[in-house]
């Protein structure tokens, strides 16, 4: 029965992943990207080879994000709302990104998820009623 449950919820799990309207990615609480979803890897055009295994400590260039991760892992959550560009495709972007902490069975960080919320067709779109 056990067996069952935990299928049903990788089940779950997958479609939710697969078909979010977000971008999601996992993250080890060293920084390093273990998983990506496809919303993600279409908005930053670019192949999941190029994402996995990427340390955002390492290459992430705003300090703001960097923050947020860190506050995550000390309090379980955090948030960040602001500019963004891609140190892989260089696009940038105005994101909106959930940071959460998945435990381990002792409670200790084990995964990072990070959801991810395009806002620049908001923003321009503001920035534009702002000019009026």
């Amino acid at each position: 029965m056990k067996k069952n449950r935990s299928e049903h919820y990788k089940k779950i799990y997958k479609t939710i992943f697969s078909f979010s309207p977000s971008g999601i990615i996992f993250v080890k609480p060293d920084g390093t990207v273990i998983d990506a979803n496809d919303y993600i890897l279409s908005l930053l055009e670019i192949p999941k080879d190029k994402i996995i295994g990427l340390n955002i400590y390492k290459s992430v260039k705003n300090s703001d994000i960097i923050h947020a991760l860190d506050k995550c892992i000390k309090i379980g959550e955090a948030y960040f709302k602001g500019s963004y560009t891609s140190v892989l495709s260089k696009k940038e972007f105005y994101i909106e990104v959930f940071f959460k902490t998945i435990p381990d069975e002792k409670d200790k960080v084990k995964y990072i998820v990070i959801f991810i919320n395009n806002k620049t067709r908001e923003k321009r779109i503001q920035k534009k009623l702002n000019q009026i």
